[in-house]
């Protein structure tokens, strides 16, 4: 398969979009459909997170998704200009404490490390890049 790239705004009426031209390209890798939907999942809290926290002016910014699927794999790469920020370097959350004593955020990448293989988090040129890995069952 040919690695895709899809653009989008920050704005969350593009989510809808996004989800509707990821999901021929899940397939076309192979994945699953109880995959493609923790994929389509994991993408949309990383997007959500870019639309709501990495920019603070108000304009409008590109956010670029990759899709790439070699060697029994599918790899997803968010992309975005915004503020610095790596998601994983945030603490789990204690899913053990009563809900009153937690704090506020966390669950959204908790998610996303359960629903992917693989996840890493790199800053390259001025560019958040958030990359996800979901193995593409045998058969």
């Amino acid at each position: 398969m040919e690695p895709v790239s899809i653009i989008i705004k920050n704005q969350f009426s593009e989510l809808e979009r996004l989800a509707a031209e990821t999901e021929p390209v899940l397939e076309a890798a192979g994945l699953p459909f109880a995959a493609i939907q923790g994929v389509n999942v994991a993408v949309e809290e990383i997007v959500t997170n870019v639309i709501k926290y990495a920019h603070t002016d108000g304009a409008e910014h590109p956010i670029e998704i990759r899709l790439a699927a070699a060697d029994s794999a599918v790899t997803i790469s968010v992309i975005d200009d915004g503020r610095e920020f790596d998601p994983l370097a945030e603490p789990e959350p204690d899913l053990n404490a009563p809900i009153e004593e937690r704090g506020i955020g966390g669950l959204g990448v908790h998610f996303v490390r359960k629903l992917m293989d693989a996840v890493e988090y790199r800053r390259d040129g001025g560019r958040n890049i958030f990359t996800m890995r979901k193995k593409v069952p045998a058969g």
